[in-house]
């Protein structure tokens, strides 16, 4: 007597072969012991039904015997097909998901981080220049992120300024042409405030920021800066030299979009 399971999908077949009254049987070639031979009982042939459970059914089928009831139960056996991988895999692929599921997760704290809002920092300095009605005043230079580039983190150099018109009929600060030295190199900006880019009326102020590239936080920086009044013949530059050990604070904020 022949006993072939019938596997869905490309997975191989097994066969076992048994003999009314033989307690071995032949699985694939190979010798089993059985704990009991199969016997034919009022014309039908009775087999092991743990043999058929353990050499014939996936690893993942259970099988029970309730003496009390004199019921066997099997059960776990997989829907799809008689082969206990498509369960590994599919718990294979739920712990994956959960895992994908944990990286974004550190992934959208971090972006959320990276996008709050720039706090107003009031750290040293500040330093104040004044001239002509004109009060400018360099509030703190922070460090803040910048963008990945080539799998590497950026850092940048903000500059947070407040310019008071107090009595000029207007005045404007040309931010983008702010420049940066240290140890005898010049820096431009890279990026400033567009609320810049509007006079300031009198009797009213503006305040906004200049970047610039992160060069070093243990040199003294010296930022030279351009005010126009409203006569822009009578322009005037000023420097500020600013220990930026001491300028910028130990946290650092995330980079305003």
């Amino acid at each position: 007597m022949s006993v072939v399971p019938t596997i869905l999908g490309e997975n191989p077949t097994r066969k076992a072969v048994l003999k009314v009254g033989s307690n071995k049987a032949i699985v694939d070639g190979e010798e089993i012991e059985l704990d009991a031979p199969p016997a034919i009982i009022s014309g039908r042939t009775m087999v092991p039904l743990r043999f058929i459970q353990e050499q014939l059914l996936p690893d993942c089928s259970n099988l029970d015997w309730n003496g009390a009831t004199r019921e066997v139960t099997i059960d776990n056996i997989p829907l799809d097909q008689l082969d206990c991988t498509y369960v590994a895999s599919l718990q294979a692929e739920i712990a994956k998901l959960e895992q994908e599921n944990e990286d974004l997760k550190a992934i959208n704290e971090e972006l959320m981080k990276e996008n709050n809002p720039l706090p107003e920092e009031d750290t040293v300095p500040p330093i104040v220049y004044s001239k002509n009605g004109i009060d400018f005043t360099l509030k703190s230079v922070t460090k803040e992120r910048g963008p990945i580039i080539d799998g590497d983190r950026t850092y940048h150099l903000r500059l947070n300024i407040k310019i008071q018109n107090l009595t000029e009929k207007s005045c404007r600060f040309p931010a983008d042409r702010t420049k940066m030295i240290i140890d005898g190199e010049t820096y431009t900006q890279v990026g400033y405030d567009k609320t810049f880019i509007n006079s300031i009326p009198g009797g009213a102020e503006r305040s906004g920021w200049v970047r610039f590239p992160l060069i070093s936080s243990k040199k003294t920086a010296k930022f030279e800066f351009i005010m126009w009044p409203s006569d822009a013949v009578n322009h005037f530059d000023f420097h500020m030299k600013v220990d930026l050990d001491e300028a910028i604070p130990n946290s650092i904020p995330p980079l305003q979009k």
